[in-house]
């Protein structure tokens, strides 16, 4: 037992020590018309490039980035940084300089506003799909992070291995 555990804190450990970089995601826009996505930045120039693309592809999307001050994603209360909506064409791009810290961004289709950004409910676009291409790794917002992953499956089998240590001294008695 104590072996699994420690074979899953290197694995843990490695997976949150994991480098971020430059970043592709195909990306979808949800039943609400909006996607958002949580990134982590060392600070520097950020770029985000959105690309209409698939068999049902966005058609001119828009793109806000928000300070993560921890609001939920249905209400987001951050710091308004950057918007881009390239008017009618197939694209939006931004870039910007951004100091350390985390952001949202929030993906929409055309009239994309900001109060539907910030409640993540736009009038039209469900479903439509684009690519997303930055210049530092960003995580789908609804999507745990790897290393919460790791350790999730580690307490599954902390537990596992307790309830498992617990039932072999146990005996069941009938009357």
């Amino acid at each position: 037992m104590n072996r699994i555990i420690a074979g899953a804190a290197i694995v843990a450990a490695t997976v949150i020590a994991a480098p971020s970089g430059a970043a592709t995601v195909a990306g979808q826009l949800n039943a609400q018309g909006t996607a958002d996505y949580r990134f982590t930045s060392a600070g520097g120039n950020f770029t985000v490039s959105v690309a209409s693309a698939g068999a049902n592809p966005v058609h001119d999307p828009s793109v806000y980035i928000f300070k993560d001050n921890s609001s939920t994603l249905s209400a987001k209360t951050g710091e308004f940084v950057a918007y881009n909506d390239d008017y009618f064409s197939l694209s939006s791009f931004i870039s910007v300089n951004l100091a350390a810290g985390n952001y949202i961004m929030s993906v929409g289709r055309y009239y994309f506003s900001e109060a539907e950004a910030r409640s993540g409910m736009a009038d039209y676009g469900a479903n439509q799909t684009f690519n997303l291409t930055t210049s530092q790794a960003v995580s789908a917002a609804g999507v745990p992070e790897p290393a919460t992953w790791a350790l999730m499956i580690l307490g599954f089998g902390a537990v596992g291995g307790a309830m498992r240590r617990r039932a072999a001294g146990a005996a069941v008695r009938f009357a």
